[in-house]
């Protein structure tokens, strides 16, 4: 298959992907390269702490630049550009995976492949998104293309180890991916390795130093990324804090919900290996098998999981199942079955609907009011600014970092938000909440233009409250009918206004106890 065809694809998944599946997507990306190109974005904590790199918002950074030279930096084209961007990337990961599996395994196993890496609905919905793991990803199979599953005479193979230090960067996580690929390296050919290594370090070093150059530069002090992560999330278990998960989550919870349909003709090929004769497809197929169980047990390790961290592993768990199916289409062949070729269609048609339908759902339901609450939200700000005359600032009540903020709303305007360590005190009681935050705020009449509510379920208790002091309702986004009873990242959302013509003060201070 043509390249074209994979970024015809891809960028349709971009455009098609309209939901808001993480923070992540957004406060580790786009809300730091925002900063970069305009001037203002949320940073973290995590960033202060150097426990991110700056070198994938860097590169989103210069997509916004591009835009507002073009006069194209609208709020929803900030969002989409980096989407495209990212699937760019992933269609040339992908691309060259194909190839190396048709170079290696053959046209049919690598047409199998590449219909259930389209199909996937894990791939779908989240490889086109601005997450670390989406790149580290697409970098993985450019990796897996250029790698040396077998050794042509006197030729270096220096290239694989540049994008995998490129990819170390970006990413430091990933070296659990590379570790076996590059001992395997050596233990298959020691020579070969150091010929390449030799020329590999000086452009490896180099990407390593200008990361960490990039890093402290934003960090306003020295920070080499890999330590700080490693001191924080490994040594000191810092991760916790966001949850934790038993040791096989990964494996009995995570990979059967990506792969879905292909979990069966995955698990299948693990015990075809032990039976298959020995040839070349089977090394390669080992080597890639020991990648993968050396990266999945290492992941395992970290009390902290989460669905995404094993993303690069998806595309290996994909091929493995398509040499099932094929395997299975063979020896039907091979047994004369007058059903061979139905049997296979109607597996891949299975495949396809039911993955169509999670796609359907998790990229234009899951989550969607989000964004769409926050595009609403930065019209509403420009309408402050015409028609009243003030500058407008805007009040979070909520789940911490649960919206994008500027690199959405794209608009210079006060926000406040209620920290994570803060949530608790809010859920529990949210009047009292709100009524010590305007305390303390003050009784300015522009103190806050607009409150924007994740759950209407808070706005029930306070809503009394939130009408006194002049605010109503200006877009309510109701709950999801389709995902409301399973999907906790989607929640009805509710936008206030304060809107008056004349400059009060905000209210009479009443008792009010938390």
């Amino acid at each position: 298959m043509k390249f074209i065809y994979f970024l015809a694809y891809r960028i349709f998944a971009a455009v098609f992907v309209r939901t808001f599946y993480n923070p992540d997507e957004f406060f580790q990306s786009m809300e730091v390269a925002h900063r970069m190109a305009f001037g203002y974005g949320a940073i973290t904590w995590e960033w202060k702490e150097g426990l991110r790199s700056f070198l994938y918002p860097l590169i989103i950074s210069f997509v916004y630049w591009i835009l507002e030279a073009l006069g194209l930096d609208q709020p929803y084209n900030l969002i989409l550009a980096p989407r495209l961007m990212q699937g760019t990337l992933q269609a040339i990961g992908e691309y060259c995976f194909v190839k190396f599996i048709r170079k290696n395994f053959g046209n049919r196993i690598a047409n199998m492949t590449t219909f259930f890496l389209m199909v996937n609905f894990f791939n779908f919905h989240i490889g086109v998104r601005t997450l670390t793991n989406s790149i580290e990803m697409s970098l993985l199979l450019i990796v897996l293309y250029l790698y040396p599953f077998s050794f042509e005479k006197g030729r270096s193979y220096w290239q694989y180890m540049i994008v995998a230090a490129l990819a170390f960067c970006i990413r430091c996580t990933c070296i659990v991916i590379f570790i076996p690929l590059g001992v395997s390296h050596l233990v298959r050919d020691w020579t070969n390795f150091w010929k390449s290594f030799r020329i590999a370090i000086g452009p490896s070093l180099l990407l390593l130093a200008a990361s960490t150059a990039v890093d402290s530069y934003f960090c306003e002090r020295f920070v080499f990324n890999p330590y700080h992560f490693f001191m924080f999330n490994v040594y000191n278990q810092g991760s916790t804090i966001f949850g934790v998960e038993k040791f096989t989550y990964y494996l009995t919870s995570v990979i059967p919900d990506q792969l879905h349909i292909l979990t069966l003709p995955f698990v299948l090929q693990w015990f075809s290996m032990f039976r298959r004769k020995k040839d070349g497809q089977l090394e390669i197929l080992w080597q890639i098998a020991g990648t993968y169980v050396f990266s999945l047990f290492v992941t395992s390790l970290n009390p902290h999981k989460e669905e995404r961290f094993i993303l690069p592993l998806l595309p290996l768990s994909i091929f493995m199942a398509s040499v099932t199916v094929v395997q299975w289409e063979e020896w039907l062949i091979k047994n004369r079955s007058k059903v061979a070729r139905f049997l296979i269609i109607w597996f891949c048609t299975t495949c396809f609907l039911s993955d169509s339908m999670l796609i359907i759902k998790k990229s234009r339901f899951d989550g969607r009011g989000r964004i769409d609450v926050t595009l609403r939200l930065a019209e509403s700000l420009d309408e402050d600014r015409r028609i009243q005359g003030r500058t407008p600032s805007i009040l979070f009540l909520g789940e911490c970092y649960g919206y994008p903020l500027a690199s959405v709303l794209h608009r210079k305007v006060a926000s406040r938000f209620v920290n994570c360590a803060d949530q608790l005190s809010f859920m529990s009681a949210p009047e009292a909440f709100l009524y010590n935050l305007i305390m303390n705020v003050g009784l300015d009449s522009d103190g806050i233009t607009h409150i924007l509510v994740t759950q209407t379920m808070y706005y029930w208790e306070m809503e009394g409250f939130t009408t006194s002091l002049g605010y109503s309702k200006d877009i309510d986004f109701g709950s999801n009918k389709l995902t409301h009873a399973k999907d906790d990242r989607h929640h009805d959302s509710l936008l206030l206004r304060r809107d008056y013509s004349e400059r009060l003060t905000w209210f009479q201070p009443v008792n009010n106890t938390m």
